[in-house]
């Protein structure tokens, strides 16, 4: 199929050309050949369509195999984590908050925005756009966590870390929604 689309393509350009390159008889409006246009004309296009289709195709399986990393699985194993942060986090200095917070920054939340792409494939547009943004809700609360701690305002990170987790599990329960849904 690889070599079907544009082979039909090219083919069909040709016979349309072909088709098309004869005058009409004297009193006729087309010539005799159009049949032969035509034909090459929807073979060229089905030449289009199936082309287009091998490198849509294409692109979503390099896209889905181009990085092992599900960012869905992702998501499900950050919560653990970030509870239990959110349970210790009143213990912590801020330089150890800051630790905490980069390592669910470097480990979960980057590689999943990195992945966003496969978020949409596998939950489509709506559902996906919709755990996209409150995932972005999160990593703004938690980057405001560790902008609060870096700058000596721990009351300040523990005041905002609830609203990330909150966030996270809020993200958590609509991939669970959505997984009983395509079940």
């Amino acid at each position: 199929m690889n070599v079907l689309g544009p082979l039909f393509f090219f083919v069909g350009v040709l016979i349309a050309i072909s088709g098309s390159a004869k005058m009409p008889a004297e009193g006729a409006t087309y010539p005799d050949t159009t049949g032969i246009f035509i034909a090459g004309m929807i073979l060229a296009i089905i030449g289009t369509v199936l082309w287009r289709k091998t490198v849509a195709i294409k692109a979503s399986a390099d896209l889905d195999t181009s990085n092992e990393t599900d960012a869905l699985q992702l998501l499900r194993d950050l919560i653990a984590p970030a509870q239990h942060l959110r349970a210790g986090i009143g213990e912590l200095t801020p330089e150890a908050i800051c630790e905490q917070v980069d390592h669910l920054l470097e480990t979960y939340v980057l590689p999943f925005a990195d992945n966003r792409q496969q978020v949409l494939n596998r939950m489509g547009m709506n559902a996906g756009a919709e755990l996209l943004v409150t995932m972005a809700y999160a990593e703004r609360m938690l980057n405001r966590t560790w902008s609060a701690a870096s700058d000596g305002y721990p009351h300040e990170a523990l005041a905002v870390y609830p609203d990330a987790v909150d966030a996270f599990q809020e993200a958590a329960t609509m991939l669970r929604k959505h997984d009983g849904a395509s079940i």
